[in-house]
């Protein structure tokens, strides 16, 4: 019943229920190609010297540095993906570059430093030894640790994973994520809305942000205010879904009827609202190993509930870094609100001495915009009536700010 539900909590308490609930997601064995922005889950170490040979680090001629700048007869020439030249004393052999260093040379001469006449070559330059020559093992050594578990791969991850032979590789796996939008008045973003109606703007930034943070996003719904399906859209969420985030009907209207859904599907809730402001209405719960947030439909409250509440979760699950703030300072004055905490949309400049967060002048949470003008989130704890222009504050970086 609805009158079993926890009490107003704390911003605090509820980070720490939600933060309790994690479980870390399983070790799974992927292919290279498909592991970009995976969170590695064990150790790379190299199993062998990478490259395991000396190699040309520029077009040119190898050469043994004891023999001066020539003239020196041209031989054979030795190219990438050969191995087996061998360089004898007084002659210059053609090279190219990543070719293996011929065996007797020591040394590189660059084109641009060589005169050609005729089958003889001369230098400009006195050739020493080890000039332009990648060494062996210059990425790494065998046995060299690679990489640290818990890294985000990228790009570059994958090349050096594959110059050292990961065909696969272990991650962690993406929590799968259902996003139920409900509500009546939401149609497509592809549709024309009739009065009274909006577009689903909740669904296009909440699947993104998940994915974002490391969730694979399985189902995006639109829901009807209508207790049976939601029910029923929980139920399917619940059985594919490790967690499940929706969206409106969170409060206390007669359309409000998530968390109701939520309980009678077996739901138990860590939390039901949060002194916050906004998204006051924001709660949290289990169903088995499975969990939930019900977010404010409000689109800047959804928006500051994901950041605050539901992203710390997905990216611990997910097993990926904690996001941490940074210290600033406060562009203009921003009040407090008895009783909550006060999460701050600004945006971000930068001074000689600070990182500046500038609140937005209208904070309203229904606004869209919001969500696309805030490059930060500051909180005004609770108990405090004001923080002034310049006040020290941590500010929360957004994903896709340059600062």
């Amino acid at each position: 019943m609805i009158a079993s539900r926890p009490a107003l909590v704390s911003f605090a308490e509820a980070l720490r229920a939600v933060l309790d609930a994690v479980t870390p997601a399983a070790v799974v064995d992927v292919p290279l190609r498909t592991a970009r922005d995976r969170v590695l889950a064990q150790p790379a170490f190299a199993s062998d010297d990478i490259v395991p040979f000396a190699r040309a680090a520029m077009d040119g001629f190898a050469v043994h540095s004891s023999d001066g700048n020539g003239p020196l007869p041209i031989v054979a020439p030795a190219f990438a993906g050969s191995g087996d030249a061998v360089h004898a004393r007084g002659t210059a052999t053609p090279v190219a570059t990543g070719a293996a260093l011929p065996d007797g040379a020591d040394a590189v001469v660059c084109d641009e430093d060589s005169v050609v006449s005729g089958n003889a070559v001369s230098f400009v330059v006195d050739p020493a030894a080890g000039d332009h020559i990648f060494p062996s093992g210059e990425d790494a050594r065998s046995g060299d640790l690679l990489l640290e578990p818990g890294r985000v791969l990228s790009a570059g991850d994958l090349a050096l994973l594959a110059a050292a032979g990961f065909a696969r590789v272990s991650v962690f796996r993406r929590p799968r994520l259902a996003l139920l939008c409900t509500g009546d008045e939401l149609v497509d973003i592809a549709t024309a809305p009739d009065l009274g109606q909006v577009r689903n703007s909740n669904g296009v930034m909440l699947s993104a942000a998940a994915e974002e943070s490391g969730a694979e996003v399985v189902c995006e719904q639109v829901v009807a205010d209508d207790q049976a399906s939601i029910e029923d859209a929980l139920r399917v969420a619940f059985s594919t879904c490790d967690v499940v985030l929706t969206t409106g009907g969170a409060s206390h209207g007669p359309r409000d009827l998530v968390k109701a859904a939520c309980e009678r599907i077996g739901v138990r809730f860590a939390f039901t609202e949060v002194a916050m402001k906004p998204a006051r209405p924001t709660a949290f719960g289990v169903l088995g190993e499975k969990a939930v947030f019900v977010l404010p439909g409000n689109p800047a409250a959804a928006f500051v509930a994901w950041h605050a509440l539901a992203r710390p979760f997905v990216t611990a699950v997910a097993m990926r870094r904690a996001v941490h703030g940074r210290r600033g300072t406060l562009g203009t004055a921003v009040r407090g609100k008895t009783g909550r905490c006060v999460f701050v949309l600004c945006d971000l400049r930068t001074t000689p001495e600070s990182l500046v967060a500038v609140p937005l002048q209208n904070q309203c949470s229904s606004l869209v915009r919001n969500a696309s003008r805030a490059r930060a989130l500051v909180v005004v704890p609770l108990g405090t009536e004001q923080l002034p222009a310049g006040a020290p504050v941590e500010i929360e970086v957004l994903s896709g700010s340059d600062a």
